[in-house]
């Protein structure tokens, strides 16, 4: 929570937001899942809507109108050339931006290497509450706090977590933690497109280029099923016996740090 005697964001609205991820123009799958974590929120406080938040540039439309028929009600959308690929500057200068001026109550994303970036970084800038890695997110029926649930010493208690004074409240929950809501063919809702300002884009950091690993064996962050190994392999070499069940079940290749480490 913040420090006692910042001053909370004036009149908040009842929206509900959650942050999409795009790659190359196209909405990753965590940006579906996040809707479902909305729908479960928004519909336990009176008059929500329920708003998608889309940073990017040249995002499909089709993937726009997805967010649509899988629950959203709005769908904010800024698109600048600055914002195709995730910098934490221009994406934090504009989204604080937004926050600012729409106010919402809520605000989730996903505890993906964007979300664990950017929501502490605007939770600073904005003066309010953060809860990572959440495995669960309700709402208090008295208060109509969001009542958020992460695990804590080492998974061996559950912390429950409430922002009582201070908004937005924040939280991040983990990829795969909902399945993404059903379509719904013909649902309508409002796509607001957001023409965000030049001095908000600039970045201290310049990417130069993206790499691909030489071993395409999936992302683990989307992969529905995932084989580890650790040290208990020996070495190196027997590392194949990972890669090869991986491949028959269409799993992606995981490993503990310590594996990592070692260079297997």
């Amino acid at each position: 929570m913040s420090e006692p005697g910042k001053r909370d964001m004036p009149e908040t609205s009842t929206e509900v937001w959650t942050l999409s991820e795009q790659v190359d123009g196209r909405l990753r799958p965590v940006s579906y899942e996040l809707l479902a974590w909305g729908k479960h929120i928004a519909g336990k406080l009176p008059e929500a809507p329920l708003c998608s938040v889309v940073l990017g540039s040249k995002v499909a439309r089709s993937d726009i109108q997805e967010l649509i028929l899988r629950g959203a009600d709005k769908v904010y959308l800024a698109e600048a050339p600055a914002l195709e690929h995730f910098l934490v500057e221009p994406h934090a200068a504009v989204l604080e931006r937004m926050l600012r001026d729409r106010r919402p109550n809520i605000m989730i994303a996903g505890a993906t290497s964007v979300g664990r970036t950017l929501m502490p970084y605007l939770a600073v800038r904005l003066t309010t509450g953060l809860t990572a890695d959440c495995t669960g997110l309700d709402i208090d029926r008295e208060t109509g706090n969001l009542i958020q649930t992460r695990p804590a010493i080492g998974g061996n208690v559950l912390a429950t977590i409430i922002t009582a004074r201070h908004r937005p409240q924040m939280a991040t929950v983990r990829p795969h933690s909902m399945k993404p809501p059903v379509r719904a063919a013909g649902r309508h809702g409002e796509v607001i497109e957001i023409e965000p300002p030049e001095e908000l884009l600039a970045s201290r950091v310049e990417r130069l280029g993206f790499r691909a690993l030489e071993r395409d064996e999936g992302n683990i962050a989307d992969a529905e099923k995932v084989v580890s190994g650790g040290r208990g392999l020996k070495r190196a070499d027997n590392f194949v016996l990972v890669r090869d069940l991986a491949r028959k079940l269409g799993a992606a290749v995981g490993a503990s740090r310590d594996a990592v480490d070692r260079g297997w």
